[in-house]
């Protein structure tokens, strides 16, 4: 079990669009990894109709400390009017994988931009 280890999972109906987010949320060392999941379906309500869109889910890899300044990024980048912004706990996780995790945010020196 590692209770440092957080998930943020939201979002985007544009693949740009969460590309953009998950580079600026690793440049900034705010998240270790975005990995972004396309083909995801979303049927729910909004302004009181019937939505059905094609979407693509990332989820964000941090840290407890980093999860908060995380989601609030994500807020302030998010196209969405409201945002599905989820904070999760892993259970348990690979012991090295969650290293690797801790040490992307523990300097908030800005990554550089490299290759886009």
């Amino acid at each position: 079990m590692n209770p440092e280890l957080k998930l943020l999972v939201t979002t985007f109906a544009k693949e740009e669009q969460a590309t953009d987010t998950a580079r600026t949320l690793v440049r900034e060392r705010l998240v270790a990894c975005g990995t972004l999941l396309r083909g995801a379906r979303s049927i729910y309500v909004w302004q009181g109709q019937l939505e059905d869109s094609d979407e693509i889910v990332v989820l964000f890899k941090t840290t407890e400390a980093a999860a908060p300044a995380a989601a609030a990024r994500l807020q302030e980048l998010h196209p969405y009017e409201c945002p599905e912004i989820l904070v999760l706990s892993p259970e348990c996780a690979n012991a090295a994988y969650a290293q690797w995790v801790g040490e992307r945010g523990n300097s908030r020196k800005e990554v550089g931009r490299g290759p886009a």
